[in-house]
């Protein structure tokens, strides 16, 4: 899933979920969604991230730009 941060633009490479539930929840989630989630580095070189919590309270929004990715 590619996702943009909303304050900085950036693009980000989502690859890793803490659990399979909340995958599925922010798969479901429509293009142009923002929502608060943590995230940390899932790579040393690349782009990828792991996405850890969803969160109610804005602490790092990102935009839903989101695309499922084919693994």
């Amino acid at each position: 899933m590619t996702v943009e941060v909303e304050d900085t633009n950036e693009t980000r490479h989502l690859v890793e979920y803490a659990d399979p539930d909340l995958r599925q929840t922010l798969s479901a989630l429509p293009s142009g969604t923002t929502i608060p989630v943590s995230l940390s580095r899932a790579g040393v070189r690349s782009n990828v991230w792991r996405v850890d919590d969803l969160h109610h309270e804005p602490t790092a929004m990102v935009a839903g730009r989101a695309a499922p990715t084919s693994d």
